[in-house]
């Protein structure tokens, strides 16, 4: 997780191991050494090694603090402020901390009561101890979303909730036990449930309950209705299964944008439609670790349902921490919850380089677009593009530069910023043929056969027939062809040809 966080701020060379972790630039750098009195913070600069003074008890601490630093240089690339993003001072430390002042020397306790657990961090600026106490009791994983919201310190407070205490629950099983109505002395709203040795979590009565049960395949979502059951869903990480828990109990209450162009509830950017005719699958990447997500859910269609709907909410909610969720939908009674972003659009791999190579000329024009630049440099720092992208568009990047180098013309800010992406090492890729874009980005596509069909986030392609074209709408399985518009009747393709007035049927095979 370190490692991903600091990539993104762009220490690409930052040391990260179990017993050292190293980052910084040419001038100035910090080492953190994990020794047997804990972990000691060290600062190089220009060739100078100074001891800081500051000493984590323990490893995650130190790990929490680091990662406070990434996310720091995160807002400022992002424009946001850093002024009033931590708290500043040691006099109004969260609740589970505590400071005490010796002399020049700052101590920062986190205490734990089950299982009991004192963490001591010490050091010798006010400022960043104020700083760790911010985040002195935020799991690790939350700590790069809170960090970036525009009142950081109270997604910090509201991410902040207790964890199990067994490793038998799932990780947030108080916060879900306290939405869903749970007895503090039992897993489910009445006595006599019994979990069996694979649940970690479940919430409900004897006749209607739900449950999370870990199988060798990731984390099944099970509901049982009156003695039947079923697996709703398969999450491939257990807070996504919470999260899910909560879409299904608290639906209503989750609001998802809406984009007006595309009708029904739509998949946020960042999150790639994989499904068939049989199986729903949604898949992205951790905001916080990089690492590749999916839920799955095998059912007789993949047609729109409450279940489908209630998967697409989960999708928006999948990076906010759970104990942040809870805490918003309970702390206002029937809160509602409206996560922020954008409907996206899943292009395939050849649509994507059609929209961000669009010859020289016009390249340069939508280089300069700021959504178009925008995606493109998300889809790359993220990993998310698909490796099929890298050369064509690399070639493309290269091409308009080098044109606007020779020919002394102005390179555009947003296109200059674009440059550096493609200079170094291959970066990681998408491990599939699509990726998931601003709808805007798919309009940019328009001019070589991609758009977007009107009322599902699909894709379509025109075939140049004569008289008119043939617009082909992939369905999830298979392309259906619609004459003239998207709007109508689908037709098969020889039937579509045929009302063109194509002289050979077989001409496509």
């Amino acid at each position: 997780m370190l490692r991903h966080l600091l990539a993104r701020v762009g220490f690409d060379d930052a040391t990260v191991q179990p017993v050292r972790v190293e980052f910084g630039d040419l001038e100035t750098r910090f080492r953190y050494d994990v020794l047997p009195g804990g972990v000691v913070e060290r600062g190089f600069s220009r060739g100078v090694v100074t001891e800081t003074g500051t000493v984590f008890d323990a490893p995650e601490d130190a790990a929490r603090y680091i990662a406070l630093q990434a996310v720091r240089e995160l807002r400022a690339a992002e424009g946001l402020s850093t002024e009033e993003w931590v708290r500043r001072t040691v006099d109004d430390v969260p609740a589970g901390t505590s400071a005490t002042v010796d002399g020049s020397v700052i101590t920062i306790t986190r205490t734990s009561d089950d299982p009991p657990e004192h963490s001591r961090f010490s050091m010798l600026r006010s400022r960043d101890a104020a700083a760790f106490a911010t985040v002195a009791t935020v799991e690790l994983e939350s700590i790069a979303w809170c960090g970036l919201q525009a009142g950081s310190i109270r997604a910090f407070e509201l991410a902040s909730g207790p964890r199990a205490a067994s490793a038998d629950d799932a990780p947030h099983a108080p916060a879900l036990g306290r939405l869903t109505g749970n007895r503090p002395d039992a897993p489910a709203s009445l006595h006599g449930i019994r979990r069996g040795p694979q649940t970690l979590f479940e919430c409900g009565d004897h006749e209607v309950s739900l449950r999370i049960d870990r199988v060798s395949t990731g984390f099944d979502v099970i509901e049982r209705s009156r003695g039947a059951e079923s697996v709703t869903a398969t999450c491939s990480h257990v807070d996504d299964a919470e999260r899910l828990v909560i879409a299904f109990r608290r639906s209503t209450d989750i609001t998802i944008p809406l984009d007006a162009r595309l009708a029904g509830p739509q998949l946020p950017v960042g999150v790639v439609d994989a499904s068939d005719g049989v199986v729903t699958s949604f898949a992205w990447r951790s905001l916080a670790d990089g690492a590749p997500r999916r839920v799955l859910r095998v059912a007789p269609s993949a047609g729109r349902s409450y279940v489908f709907s209630d998967l697409v909410r989960m999708t928006w909610l999948r990076d906010i921490p759970v104990n942040a969720i809870v805490a918003m939908l309970v702390e206002h009674d029937r809160a509602r919850l409206q996560p922020a972003g954008r409907p996206g659009v899943t292009l395939s791999a050849e649509a994507l380089v059609r929209a961000f190579t669009r010859g020289r000329t016009g390249y340069r024009d939508d280089a300069q677009s700021s959504i178009v630049c925008a995606e493109l440099r998300r889809l790359v720092v993220s990993g998310l593009l698909p490796e099929a992208c890298w050369e064509p568009v690399r070639s493309a990047v290269h091409g308009t530069h080098m044109d606007s180098w020779s020919s002394g013309l102005p390179v555009d800010d947003r296109y200059e910023r674009l440059w550096p992406l493609f200079e170094g090492a291959r970066p990681p890729f998408a491990d599939t043929d699509v990726a998931s874009v601003d709808p805007e980005v798919a309009v940019a596509a328009v001019e070589y056969g991609v758009t977007v069909v009107s009322g599902e986030p699909r894709v379509t392609r025109r075939v140049p027939l004569s008289p008119e074209p043939v617009i082909e709408v992939w369905s999830g399985s298979s392309w259906l062809a619609r004459p003239r518009t998207e709007f109508g009747r689908p037709l098969d393709r020889p039937a579509a040809m045929r009302l063109a007035g194509w002289p050979r049927p077989d001409a496509f095979g």
